[in-house]
C-alpha cells in the first residue's frame, strides 16, 4: 500500500470509523466556532490572540467531532479538531488551527489570500505515516496556521479557500467612504438587565457595563485592538444611583475599529 494511502488509512482506522477515507465517504460541514466554543471562551479570557478559524469545515467523518487543546496564555492558541479522547493526537485528528504571536508564517510555497494577505502552504509528505498540509499567514502581528487532513486532490486550493474565509471572518471588508464612523456604541441583553457601552474619551478608549443587580463583586473587561490584540482590565462592580456599574479605560493606538471581547455588536472606529 503506498504510503499516502496507508497514512489516510491509519487514521481512519484510529477513530474507529469515525473517518472515512479520502476517495470514500460523503464529506460534511461542522460548524468550527460552535465545536470549539469553550476552548474560544477560555482563549479570550486569557487574552490570548483573536482566534482565527474558518466557519465551515469539510470532513469526511460520520461519528461525534470534538474539541481539545486551547489557550497558551497570551502568547497563542492550539485548537484541535477530532474524535473524543483523541487528545490532540494527529492520527485520530482532523484539523488543528494555531496561532503564536512570535513565530513566523513558514512553508515552502507563497500563495496570496484575501485582503491582501500572504500565506505560506506546505504539502502533504508521507514517510512511515502522513503529514497534514498546512498554511499559515500572519494578521495583526500573529502568526496563524490551519493544519487539515484534505478531501481528494488539490489540497493547495483547499488550504487556500479555508484561510481565505478565516481572514474575512476576521477582518470584514472596509466600510465604504461615505459611511459614517460610529463613535459610541451600547448593546443590551434581551432581558435588558446588563448593558454594554464602549466609546471615545479623549485619546482613551471607555468600556463601561451596567448592571440592574450586583450579580459579581469585580468583572474582567477586554478590548480588542485593530492590531488584533487584545487587552483586559479586573474592574470593581459598583453602585451607581439604583443600578450597578463597572468601567475599563483603555489607551487609543492605531486608527481602526475597537471590539469590546465577548459582546458582539460593541464595537466603534477611531482615530479615522
Amino acid at each position: 500500500m503506498p504510503a499516502r494511502i496507508a497514512g489516510i488509512a491509519v487514521a481512519a482506522l484510529a477513530l474507529g470509523g469515525a473517518v472515512a477515507s479520502t476517495a470514500g465517504a460523503t464529506a460534511r460541514l461542522i460548524d468550527v466556532r460552535a465545536v470549539a466554543a469553550t476552548q474560544i471562551t477560555a482563549i479570550a479570557a486569557e487574552a490570548g490572540p483573536p482566534v482565527v478559524v474558518p466557519g465551515r469545515l469539510p470532513v469526511d467523518a460520520s461519528g461525534r467531532i470534538v474539541a481539545s487543546g486551547g489557550s497558551r496564555g497570551a502568547r497563542g492558541y492550539a485548537i484541535v479538531l477530532g474524535a473524543p479522547g483523541c487528545n490532540g493526537a494527529d492520527a485520530c485528528s482532523v484539523a488543528t488551527f494555531s496561532a503564536d504571536r512570535r513565530a513566523t508564517a513558514a512553508g515552502p510555497v507563497r500563495v496570496a489570500l484575501v485582503r491582501g494577505v500572504e500565506g505560506r502552504f506546505t504539502p502533504m509528505s508521507c514517510g512511515a505515516s502522513c503529514t497534514r498540509p498546512a498554511i499559515a499567514f500572519r494578521l495583526g502581528g500573529v502568526a496563524y496556521t490551519l493544519e487539515v487532513v484534505p478531501i481528494g486532490p488539490g489540497h493547495r486550493a483547499q488550504l487556500v479557500r479555508l484561510a481565505n474565509q478565516a481572514i474575512v471572518a476576521a477582518r470584514p471588508a472596509p466600510r465604504p467612504a461615505n459611511t459614517p464612523t460610529p463613535r459610541q456604541k451600547s448593546v443590551c441583553s434581551a432581558s435588558g438587565d446588563t448593558c454594554t457601552a464602549i466609546y471615545l474619551r479623549g485619546t482613551s478608549i471607555v468600556i463601561r457595563r451596567g448592571y440592574a443587580a450586583r450579580y459579581v463583586p469585580k468583572e474582567r473587561l477586554c478590548l480588542r485592538y485593530p492590531g488584533m490584540q487584545v487587552s483586559c482590565r479586573t474592574v470593581p462592580v459598583r453602585r451607581v444611583g439604583k443600578a450597578w456599574q463597572s468601567q475599563a479605560v483603555f489607551p487609543m493606538q492605531d486608527p481602526g475599529p475597537y471590539q469590546v471581547v465577548g459582546t458582539k455588536g460593541a464595537r466603534i472606529v477611531a482615530g479615522t
